[in-house]
């Protein structure tokens, strides 16, 4: 699978646990909005490519970024 974005939403105050889960070699993202404050447990787990260029989040889950590029 491949996702690819500019960015999320930017009114978005969270990314639920889980959310990008096993999302597979080619989830990419620019940025993260400001407007998310939360990050939940796993949510970018087993995404071995994955990349986010910026982000400035106040809250991260528990391995949320577990085995992740």
């Amino acid at each position: 699978m491949t996702l690819e974005m500019e960015t999320f939403p930017n009114n978005l105050k969270e990314i639920k646990s889980y959310a990008f889960l096993n999302g597979g070699k080619g989830l990419t993202f620019k940025n993260i909005p400001d407007s998310v404050v939360f990050i939940g447990d796993w949510a970018f787990s087993n995404c071995p490519n994955l990349k986010i260029e910026f982000f400035n989040v106040q809250t991260i889950g528990v391995t949320a970024f577990f085995d992740s590029g």
